[in-house]
């Protein structure tokens, strides 16, 4: 014959807390056909950081796709299909993952202005427009990036962890870009 056992309420609590855990990332990890349609979503993620150095520094190294792997988290290849500064229609190629999704894309860049900003339009890992804008203050060049998705997009994820993780994503960007740029001026 089973017998009855005390369960303390601390114990109770941290079960409920599991199943209960376990119940919110089932319905985000299994496919669609366990819970419907993924979420459909916009992006609009920005950061700025102030970085030590004249404009031009910064866009040596911010503007130049051949530097991309030095400060872009995630990615492992960046292919620029002309050499130097980005400037309008310039096109080059950037391969790697985000939230565990790997891309390969041609990105497009469809404005700048010499050493003050960049527009580029991108397909992966979601369309977007990205924005790099760099302005003179007194002590360096705020710097500046925003990510937006163009049309909604589908994911996994429910849609303030997605724009948590593109501004998380772009703020860890301008700091190690911050840390290079300032580190070469030394």
């Amino acid at each position: 014959m089973l017998q009855p056992v005390s369960i303390s309420k601390s114990t109770k609590i941290m079960c409920f807390t599991q199943i209960l855990v376990t119940d919110i990332l089932s319905v985000y990890s299994f496919p669609d056909f366990y819970h419907g349609e993924p979420t459909k979503m916009a992006v609009d993620a920005k950061s700025e950081i102030l970085i030590e150095r004249p404009r031009d520094a910064v866009a040596k190294v911010m503007f130049d796709p051949k530097f991309d792997k030095l400060w872009i988290t995630g990615l492992t290849h960046s292919f620029p299909q002309s050499p130097g500064l980005l400037a309008q229609g310039a096109k080059f190629e950037r391969v790697g993952s985000f939230l565990g999704r790997h891309y390969s894309a041609i990105y497009l860049v469809t404005r700048n202005s010499e050493n003050e900003f960049i527009e580029i339009a991108a397909d992966e890992p979601f369309q977007m427009k990205i924005r790099y804008e760099l302005g003179e203050t007194e002590s360096g060049t705020l710097t500046k990036i925003r990510i937006q998705s163009i049309g909604e997009n589908l994911y996994q994820v429910p849609p303030a962890v997605l724009n948590r993780s593109v501004q998380d994503w772009i703020s860890g960007d301008l700091e190690r870009l911050k840390k290079r740029v300032e580190q070469d001026g030394e």
